[in-house]
């Protein structure tokens, strides 16, 4: 497969409003990069949402959820979650729901791989301000009314 990329993701993609999200997890980003570090006490994560536009010429466009490791800063930026549509996702909570869920899990529980327990936090979010405006359900400042 070209970059060593799965070929089964179909099972992954679900559908969400006039788009389609892809969720690949937290907990499957970190045991994948872990294991070729030696293992931290600890994660603090950077997690950065933002849209982009995917060509020129279309509407259609990227909202991916990326996560990095403050502690490991050789590792890049992994992608969590990708939603795909012609607009931002139109429910936010349901855009979110899998990714806050499992995040939760990880701050409680922490990530255990091979025996030891890793605790996770979050840092930081990352985003532009009219991304930040839509993660907090917010008009961004030059909103108009439609």
């Amino acid at each position: 497969t070209l970059l060593k990329t799965s070929v089964s993701i179909t099972s992954e993609i679900t559908t969400l409003g006039n788009g389609q999200l892809w969720y690949k997890g937290i907990k499957t980003c970190l045991n994948e990069t872990l294991k070729y570090v030696s293992r931290p006490i600890r994660v603090s994560l950077n997690v950065n949402i933002d849209g982009i536009p995917v060509f020129k010429s279309s509407r259609l466009q990227f909202w991916p959820i990326l996560i990095d490791i403050l502690e490991i800063p050789v590792i890049k930026p992994m992608a969590v979650a990708i939603y795909c549509g012609d607009t931002k996702p139109q429910n936010i909570e349901a855009y979110l729901r899998q990714f806050v869920d499992e995040l939760k899990g990880l701050i409680n529980d922490g990530l255990d791989i091979n025996g030891h327990n890793i605790a996770v936090k979050v840092r930081c979010f990352i985003c532009d301000s009219p991304a930040r405006a839509f993660l907090k359900g917010v008009a961004y400042f030059n909103a108009t009314d439609v």
